[in-house]
């Protein structure tokens, strides 16, 4: 599989954002037997995308972000687990992108690939 394509600012013609709202359950990401991504999760990446789909980072002197409460078996691993791990892992992960151990995960989220999904 492709990536889907993000164009900043515009939510129509965001490949991603059709893909997560696609009805048609065999065009949807993630793809069944997967569950749907939740309306929040859906909205936050439709504000992303609405508000640039810019690639910010967490800036700990913004005093929004704690760092020292997360963490990735409790807080990451859970979403990428229910979410991710069923077509981004075993020998051959769609997209080339693997998520099934925190090494991989680390990886695609210090290439900044995994921070619009999380977010």
């Amino acid at each position: 599989m492709q990536t889907a394509e993000i164009k900043p600012f515009d939510l129509n013609d965001s490949e991603l954002y059709e893909v997560i709202t696609e009805i048609n359950l065999e065009d949807r990401m993630p793809p069944t037997p997967n569950a749907a991504l939740t309306q929040d999760q859906i909205q936050a990446i439709a504000n992303w995308i609405s508000q640039g789909a810019q690639n910010l980072t967490c800036d700990a002197n913004a005093g929004g972000c704690d760092t020292a409460s997360v963490s990735f078996s409790q807080d990451i691993q859970p979403t990428v687990d229910i979410y991710c791990k069923g077509c981004h892992s075993g020998g051959s992960p769609s997209g080339g992108i693997d998520l099934s151990t925190y090494n991989c995960v680390k990886t695609v989220a210090l290439n900044c690939k995994l921070y619009g999904a999380i977010s």
